[in-house]
C-alpha cells in the first residue's frame, strides 16, 4: 500500500498583505505525493492551514499540514505583511475672505486686518493660515482704480479686489462776509469817508 510521502503546495494567489488583513487561500493547491509516485490534489477540507499574525509587518510563514493513515506531512509558503500606506494629503486650494478695508486713497498702505486665508486639503481638512504663511502681492496705491490682490501659499493662489480712490481735495466756497465798522460813523456834509 502506498504511503504519504510529502505534500506540495502551489499558490495561493495573494502573497502580500497589509497589517490587519486576514489570510486569503484563494488559488492554493495542495497535492499529496505517495511512495509509489502517485499524486492526489486535496480538497480544501482535507488539509489544515495555519493562521498567521498580520498585526505586525514582516515576512510570515504559513504552514499547510495533511494527515493520512497516521502520517502527517507539512509544507509552507511565505507571505509579506506591510504597513498600510497612509494616503498622501495634498493642498488642493486656498480661499480668502475679508479683509475689512477694501477702499483706499492714493498713497495708503495695504491693511490686511480681517483677512482670513484658508487652505483646503485632499483629505477634506481645512486650516486657517497665519499671516506669515502666505504671500500677498499686487497692491499699488500710487494710482486710482480697482486693484487685484493675490494671496499665494505653496503654489496655490486666491485673490480679492480693493479700490484706490483719488484723494478728495476739500472744496473751498465763500460762505459769508463780515464787516466790522470804521471808528468814525458820523459825518457832516462835505466830510471825506474815513
Amino acid at each position: 500500500t502506498p504511503v504519504l510521502d510529502e505534500i506540495a503546495i502551489e499558490g495561493p494567489a495573494k502573497l502580500k498583505y497589509k497589517v490587519g488583513e486576514s489570510l486569503d487561500t484563494t488559488g492554493l493547491v495542495v497535492t499529496a505525493k505517495y511512495s509509489d509516485g502517485t499524486e492526489k490534489v486535496l480538497a480544501a477540507e482535507d488539509y489544515v492551514v495555519s493562521a498567521f499574525d498580520s498585526s505586525t509587518a514582516g515576512e510570515k510563514q504559513v504552514t499547510v499540514s495533511y494527515t493520512e493513515d497516521g502520517v502527517t506531512k507539512t509544507a509552507a509558503f511565505t507571505v509579506t505583511v506591510k504597513e498600510a500606506e497612509k494616503p498622501v494629503v495634498t493642498l488642493e486650494s486656498i480661499t480668502v475672505s475679508g479683509p475689512t478695508k477694501t477702499e483706499y486713497e492714493i498713497g495708503d498702505e495695504l491693511d490686511l486686518t480681517g483677512l482670513v486665508v484658508t487652505a483646503h486639503y485632499s483629505d477634506g481638512n481645512e486650516k486657517v493660515l497665519s499671516a506669515g504663511d502666505y504671500e500677498v502681492s499686487g497692491f499699488d496705491s500710487s494710482t486710482a482704480g480697482e486693484k487685484t490682490i493675490t494671496v499665494t501659499y505653496q503654489g496655490k493662489t486666491a485673490a480679492f479686489k480693493v479700490t484706490v480712490k483719488e484723494t478728495e481735495k476739500p472744496v473751498v466756497t465763500l460762505e459769508s462776509i463780515t464787516i466790522s465798522g470804521p471808528n468814525k460813523t458820523e459825518y457832516k456834509i462835505g466830510d471825506k469817508l474815513d
